[in-house]
C-alpha cells in the first residue's frame, strides 16, 4: 500500500509496513465536583499515525528528516483521503541503516493531523 507525503514542492512515495497503526486521540478533562461526582469534558479529538518504514532511499530520508527538523506542514495522501499533518517524532524519524543495504534507512514516522 503506497502512500504519498508532500510539502507542496516535493512529494515522496512511501510504503508503510503492515504494522502501521492509526491512533485516535481524544482531548478531555476529568474534573471532580464539590459534590463528589466526576464530570468529563470532551474538548475534541484528532487522528495520528505510527508508520514504520523500511528501506527508504537516502535522498528521501534526508528530505523527511529535513521536514522533521523544520516542523513543516505536510500533506498526507492516505486511505483515499488527504490530511494536513506534521511529524511529531521526538528524534529524527529515519536514522537506522537497513541491513544489508548501506544507503537505505529504517524508522517510524509519528504523524498527527493539524
Amino acid at each position: 500500500m503506497t502512500t504519498t507525503i508532500s510539502d507542496g514542492t516535493t512529494s515522496i512515495d512511501i510504503d508503510p509496513e503492515w504494522s502501521s497503526a492509526r491512533i485516535g486521540k481524544i482531548i478531555k478533562a476529568n474534573i471532580g465536583t464539590l459534590g463528589g461526582r466526576d464530570a468529563v469534558f470532551n474538548w475534541g479529538n484528532y487522528r495520528a499515525w505510527q508508520i514504520p518504514l523500511r528501506n527508504v532511499p537516502n535522498s528521501d530520508t534526508q528530505k523527511i528528516n529535513e521536514w522533521w527538523e523544520t516542523e513543516v506542514q505536510l500533506t498526507f495522501f492516505f486511505d483515499s483521503t488527504t490530511w494536513d499533518i506534521r511529524l511529531i517524532n521526538n528524534v529524527n524519524p529515519l536514522t537506522s541503516l537497513s541491513i544489508p543495504y548501506g544507503d537505505e534507512y529504517d524508522g517510524t514516522l509519528a504523524v498527527e493531523v493539524i
